[in-house]
C-alpha cells in the first residue's frame, strides 16, 4: 500500500494537473478572439489570462505548504523490556487528527503477555499524556510476535520527538493448571460449572459442511485464563473415534483475563457423524488453562521525528520568527 506522504503528494499533483488544465483549455478557447478582436478586448484578455496564471501559482505554492505541515513521520525505534521487544514503525502524525503507530512485540519467553491498552501512553513532554482511542486487551503468547496498531487523539505535531509509554505489564507467573477434563451435551442451552469457570452451549446449527456450536465461556477468576480452542471435540456415544474442532477463528490461543463472558465458535465436520451418532458430547481435555498473573512496570520508548518533517519543522518555526 502506498505510503501517506506518498498518496499526498499524488493528491497534490491532481489539483495542480486539474487546475493547470482548466487555465489551458481557456487561453486556447481564448486565442480565437485576442486575434480578432479590437486593441481593448485584446488588452482585457490579456490581463483576464494574467490574472488566472497569477491565481494559479498562488493556489499550487499554498498547497503545497499545507500539505507539507498536514503531517509528520517519526523515526522507528524499538526497546527491550522484560525480556520482550517492543518495535514501533511508520510512526506518524495527522494534523488535528490522529497519531497512528504499528507495533510488533515480540515474546520470546514461555508467558503469556498481557497489554492494556488504557495503560499506554503518548505524550511530547513529561507534562501531558494522551490515552489512546479504544481500550482494549492484547495478549502475546509466548514464543510469538503480535503485530497491532496504537491510536492517540493528535493533540501532538510537529514535535521533535514523542514518546510511548507502556506503563505495565501483566505477565503470567509460572506453571499454570489445568482443568479437569469434561464432558458436556452437545444440546443448545446446556451448562457445565467446574471451578471458575462455567461454560454455556447457545447455539448449535448446521451450516455448509460444518456442525457448529456456539459457546459462551464465564470465567470468574482474577488470573488469566488461556483456552486451545483446537483440542475442543466432539465425543459419539456408538465410537471411540473423536472429532476434532476445524473451526480456523480465531487462529491462535483464545484468551480470556480476569472475570469476562466470551464468545468461542467451534465447528465440527458433517462428514465424522453416522447414522447411529445421536448422542453427541463435546469433550473438553487440556483445552482450559489458568495462569496466575503478575505485574510488572513496562517501558518508554522514544521516537525521534523523521529528517523531512525536520526540514518542514525548521521552515514553520522560521514562519514564526518572521512574524515575530
Amino acid at each position: 500500500m502506498p505510503s501517506l506522504k506518498f498518496r499526498s503528494c499524488c493528491a497534490g499533483l491532481h489539483f495542480v494537473g486539474l487546475f493547470g488544465d482548466a487555465l489551458l483549455n481557456y487561453l486556447k478557447h481564448e486565442t480565437i478572439f485576442i486575434f480578432t478582436g479590437n486593441s481593448n478586448t485584446h488588452a482585457k484578455l490579456k490581463t483576464r489570462a494574467l490574472i488566472l496564471l497569477i491565481t494559479f501559482l498562488v493556489c499550487h505554492k499554498f498547497g503545497s505548504a499545507q500539505e507539507r505541515l498536514s503531517f509528520c513521520t517519526y523515526k522507528d525505534a524499538l526497546i527491550e523490556v522484560n525480556e520482550c521487544v517492543i518495535l514501533l514503525k511508520d510512526t506518524y502524525t495527522r494534523k488535528n487528527l490522529f497519531t497512528r503507530t504499528t507495533v510488533y512485540f515480540t515474546n520470546p519467553t514461555d508467558n503469556f503477555v498481557i497489554l492494556d491498552t488504557k495503560n499506554i501512553f503518548l505524550s511530547s513532554d513529561k507534562k501531558s499524556k494522551l490515552s489512546g482511542k479504544y481500550d482494549r486487551l492484547i495478549i502475546i503468547a509466548p514464543h510469538y510476535t503480535r503485530k497491532f496498531y496504537l491510536k492517540f487523539p493528535a493533540k501532538t505535531f510537529m514535535n521533535d520527538s514523542i514518546c510511548f509509554d507502556f506503563s505495565r505489564m501483566d505477565i503470567s507467573n509460572g506453571p499454570g493448571k489445568g482443568y479437569e477434563a469434561q464432558e458436556i451435551p452437545a444440546k443448545t442451552d446446556n451448562t457445565m460449572t467446574w471451578d471458575n469457570l462455567t461454560l454455556h452451549i447457545l447455539e448449535k446449527k448446521r451450516a455448509d459442511e460444518n456442525y457448529i456450536l456456539k459457546l459462551q465461556i464465564n470465567y470468574k477468576g482474577s488470573g488469566f485464563l488461556a483456552v486451545d480452542e483446537k483440542k475442543v471435540s466432539m465425543k459419539f456415544s456408538h465410537r471411540e473415534q473423536l472429532c476434532i474442532n476445524s473451526s480456523i477463528y480465531p487462529a491462535h490461543f483464545y484468551f480470556s483475563a480476569g472475570p469476562t463472558n466470551e464468545i468461542l465458535t467451534v465447528a465440527f465436520p458433517i462428514n465424522c457423524y453416522v447414522a447411529e451418532d445421536r448422542d453427541k458430547v463435546l469433550f473438553l481435555k487440556d483445552v482450559f488453562t489458568e495462569y496466575p498473573v503478575a505485574l510488572k512496570p513496562g517501558g518508554r520508548i522514544i521516537l525521534k521525528i523523521s529528517e523531512d518533517s525536520a526540514l518542514h519543522l525548521d521552515d514553520k518555526e522560521e514562519e514564526k520568527g518572521e512574524k515575530n
